[in-house]
């Protein structure tokens, strides 16, 4: 079993998400996805102002909203570790804990187009052979102004947002407020 892996931090997840696991759904046709949440050791911060599996449930609730599957994939948490970038301790890191979720590496990452396939160059030389997929963003949205919107009620980003908005509970609505205004 080979699988497909991606990193995502969901701090506001967004209808943007959706493009990349379709793709890795498509890759791994009937296989299991692993999405490993990142920054699971934060909460109550405006990066990441929920825990990660209230992070995990409102993805969930954007794809089953769109009709994606989601039987086959895998949430795990992936905390943050000291040193900065794409470095050797980060990628032995973010392997093992795809190897604690799934009992094997994945054999494709999947990353969104805001970084470069450099970035991981040391991802696939030391996990060969790991290949690349690059998934080019289709919708303008970011968890920054879907963030944004729930904090500051901006009026623009509000409608942009409508459709995660009818999707969030006023409780965590309230609770992004709280933690991006503190």
């Amino acid at each position: 079993m080979t699988y497909p892996l991606a990193v995502m931090r969901l701090g506001a997840p967004h209808e943007g998400h959706l493009t990349l696991i379709r793709r890795m759904l498509a890759w791994s046709s009937t296989g299991p996805v692993l999405i490993l949440v990142g920054s699971a050791q934060l909460t109550a911060v405006p990066a990441a102002p929920l825990p990660w599996q209230e992070r995990k449930d409102l993805l969930l609730s954007l794809l089953t909203a769109h009709q994606v599957p989601t039987a086959r994939l895998v949430f795990a948490p992936i905390g943050d570790i000291a040193q900065a970038g794409f470095c050797c301790a980060w990628f032995l890191h973010l392997m093992d804990h795809a190897y604690q979720a799934m009992g094997e590496v994945p054999g494709c990452y999947f990353y969104g187009n805001d970084y470069q396939a450099r970035d991981f160059a040391l991802l696939t030389a030391l996990f060969h052979p790991i290949t690349l997929q690059e998934v080019v963003r289709e919708l303008p949205k970011s968890g920054t102004e879907l963030r944004q919107a729930i904090s500051q009620q901006d009026p623009l980003l509000i409608a942009k947002y409508s459709f995660e908005l009818k999707l969030y509970p006023q409780a965590i609505q309230d609770q992004i407020r709280r933690v991006c205004l503190a």
